[in-house]
């Protein structure tokens, strides 16, 4: 106690001298953000650009558009290489705090593995949720711009004019003010839906912006406004189909929830109730391999049942 409390007054007198001896003029602190900045920019141009660039291009394409429109759908915007240097560092964290408070090298490699899954595993919980939360806004607004179409005979005039209708539904009017940002860039409207859908995630949405493009170049204004109505009653259709599934499949997936909820229980009631069973898993090789590969299973089955059985169920590619 006495060691520590002299270090730290070390430490603390440490820090006022330097405090005391560095110039506080505003001229001097222009220049110190300066030398900052350029040492930051030095840095990023030398080293961090170059990493970042070998992890992305190590990659499979396909993988790391994936990757980075879950988190775009999530509403972090990260590229994949920051994504991996973040895996990687909650893995060695993991790994270093499992390691050494249980005193097993096998549940530190488990910690290392759930470790590098866990921002993915973040952000696919949040993307599912936001996914969900989107749906109804989406349908709501499509069927309120189509409308308005009947009446100003302009799909930008009446897609900009229902925006504000949607004020309450903050995820999806963020959303619609980035579109409404790109169409007064004089961006196409069909490829502000696209862009759209794309940030949405919505199959849906993506059909109705395909269709229109199809509709402008083609049809008539009563063929575009047939044509797109009849994909917001296909999406009608599809939202009461999915109500009625989602009820379904809650039942399995509370049951699993609860399974899985009941296996640490258990295990600590065991360790609590005969010393020589925590003695076994805490202290003999066999038992540190049998808990960290219990422990492995338990994510695999957390993973599963938060990204297949707790993913939207219309999750599909998009041809």
């Amino acid at each position: 106690m006495v060691k520590f409390i002299i270090i730290l007054f070390a430490l603390i007198s440490a820090g006022l001298i330097i405090y005391l001896l560095i110039d506080h003029s505003q001229a001097a602190a222009i220049e110190r953000r300066r030398k900052l900045n350029n040492a930051r920019t030095s840095i990023k141009k030398k080293v961090v650009t170059p990493v970042s660039d070998f992890v992305t291009d190590s990659a499979k394409s396909e993988k790391v558009v994936k990757v980075e429109k879950r988190f775009k759908t999530a509403g972090i915007k990260m590229s994949y290489s920051a994504v991996v240097f973040i895996s990687f560092a909650t893995s060695v964290i993991l790994f270093f705090l499992a390691w050494k408070l249980t005193d097993n090298i096998y549940l530190g490699i488990v910690g290392a593995v759930g470790g590098y899954n866990i921002p993915t595993l973040v952000a696919g919980i949040l993307s599912n949720r936001r996914i969900e939360q989107l749906e109804e806004p989406i349908n709501a607004f499509l069927k309120m711009t189509i409308e308005r179409y009947k009446s100003l005979n302009s799909f930008r005039k009446a897609f900009l004019s229902t925006i504000p209708e949607m004020r309450r539904d903050e995820f999806f009017y963020r959303e619609l003010l980035v579109s409404a940002k790109a169409l007064e860039a004089h961006e196409p409207m069909a490829d502000a839906l696209f862009d759209l859908s794309e940030r949405c995630d919505n199959i849906y949405l993506w059909r109705f912006a395909d269709l229109y493009r199809i509709c402008v170049k083609q049809g008539t204004k009563e063929s575009i406004e047939v044509t797109l109505m009849q994909v917001v009653k296909d999406y009608d259709r599809h939202l009461k189909d999915k109500r009625l599934l989602k009820r379904q499949l809650n039942s399995v997936t509370m049951q699993n929830k609860l399974m899985l909820a009941v296996v640490p229980v258990v295990l600590i009631y065991c360790f609590n109730s005969d010393p020589s069973y925590a003695g076994f898993y805490i202290s003999t090789t066999p038992g540190k391999i049998t808990i960290a590969a219990i422990l492995g299973i338990w994510l695999i089955c957390i993973w599963v049942t938060i990204f297949k059985l707790g993913a939207p169920l219309d999750k599909e590619e998009k041809k």
